[in-house]
Order: C-alpha cells, then structure tokens, then sequence
C-alpha cells in the first residue's frame, strides 16, 4: 500500500488546466484534415507527369528512322514545372554481328572474289588479249619497225591485191563451168599470181635488208621478214598501223616521205 499515491480529488486550477489542453489538442486534430490534402494533390501531379512522359516516348520515332536520329529527344515539361526528357528506346539489330571468323572470310570475297569457271576464262582471255596488244604496240613503236612500214606503204606491191584476184579467180570458173577452157585459164592465171608475188616478196625483202644494214647496223634481221611481208600482202585500207605515206612516193629515212 505504500506504493500506491492515495486519491486526492483535482482542484479548481488543474480542471481548468485540463480543459485547456483538450480543447488545444481538439483545435489541432480539426486543423489537420485540411492540411493534409496537399501531398495528395503533389502526388496526382507526379503521376500525371510520368503518364505523359510515356506517352511521348511511345510516339516517339525508333531510333532505326534517319529522323529521329537526325533529330535529338525532344524536352516534356511536367505539370509540377520539372522539365522530363523523352528518351527513345533503342531498337533490335536486324542482322546478328559477324564474328571475326566471318569478317575475314567477307573481306578475302572482296580482295579475291571467287568466279565462276566462265568468268574466270573470260577474264583470262581478256588478259591475254590486253598482252598482245601491249606487246604489238611496243613493236610498233620501235625505230626500224617504223622504216619497214614506210618502206612497204610507199611501194606498188601485188600481194596487196592478191585477196580480191584470188576471189575472181576462183568465182569465174565456177560461172563458166561449161568452157573447160575458161577453168584452166582460171587455175593458170592464179599459179602466175601465186609466182609473181613470191618474186614481189624477194625484191622487196633485198631492198629492205639493205636499208636496215644501212640505217639501222646495230639491229637484227630477224622477224623483219615476215613483219614487211605481212604488210605487203594486206590491203592498204586494213593495214595496222594506218600507212603514213603515199603509195608511189620516193621512200627516204629518217621520214621526210609526202604524207597522206
């Protein structure tokens, strides 16, 4: 019992006291209701905001498009006045990323690519065809080569026409095939062609030696032959290079011929 304070009624002051500070602690809990609303509202306007927010970014353009790459992220302001930045989000690859492996393989294609076998013959013959005219136009372009074409253009020569007499020759029998007589002229006249231009050859091919002896000592015969009597038997329209001197003009060296 001694624990215990022993009951003592309040007196006038303490029931006024008391009263005061219910009626403090009843003003506080009325006012406290309307205060409350504010984080509320604070929080309905976060929550608008961040709705808005993913709006724009699903309108947003994908990153794969040249406009929004062009273009950056346009700014949205929030009802709070906080400024959000929409963000695009970044698409998928449409192809996987080749392994090295692989990179490898696609760069030896490009360096050394693989051809078909009808490809690969027609790039051989168009190297091959490249390579002889690479090699007859050095020819070509050689000093005496150049004398021996002078030498061949300027003359009178019967292999020139040897192509269009052989073809008369061959038709005109054919024709007059009922005058036996008219087939042994035909066959006798192309014996003396065949004979006249191998005498034309030799006189040109003497005239010639001379003057590679006389101009040109140092170099040698051979292939000159065959080069000047190639010529000779070739009509002058289908002569390659084009002939640069008259036919029947006076042949001098080094080339003071008429041109043509």
């Amino acid at each position: 019992m001694g624990l215990f304070r022993p009951y003592q009624p309040k007196t006038e002051a303490e029931r006024s006291q008391a009263e005061a500070k219910k009626a403090t602690t009843a003003v506080t809990t009325d006012a406290a209701p309307a205060a409350t609303p504010a984080p509320k509202a604070a929080k309905s306007v976060t929550a608008k905001a961040k709705a808005k927010a993913a709006v724009a970014v699903a309108s947003a353009p994908s990153p794969a498009s040249p406009a929004s790459a062009a273009s950056p992220a346009e700014p949205v302001t929030a009802a709070s006045g906080k400024t959000q930045i929409a963000r695009p989000t970044p698409g998928k690859k449409s192809v996987p990323t080749p392994t090295r492996k692989q990179a490898l393989a696609a760069r030896q294609e490009r360096l050394n690519p693989v051809l078909t076998k009808k490809d690969a013959k027609k790039r051989d013959r168009e190297a091959r065809m490249k390579q002889q005219n690479d090699a007859i136009r050095k020819r070509d372009e050689q000093p005496v080569m150049t004398m021996i074409r002078d030498y061949v253009d300027c003359r009178w020569s019967l292999g020139e026409f040897l192509l269009p007499i052989v073809l008369i020759i061959i038709l005109v029998p054919m024709l007059l095939s009922a005058w036996p007589k008219a087939s042994f002229a035909g066959a006798v006249a192309c014996f003396a062609l065949y004979l006249g231009m191998i005498v034309d050859a030799a006189t040109m091919w003497f005239g010639l030696r001379k003057r590679i002896r006389q101009f040109f000592p140092n170099e040698t015969l051979r292939g000159k032959l065959s080069y000047g009597a190639s010529r000779m038997m070739m009509l002058r329209r289908w002569r390659k290079p084009a002939p640069v001197v008259k036919r029947g003009t006076k042949f001098t060296w080094p080339r003071a011929a008429e041109l043509r």
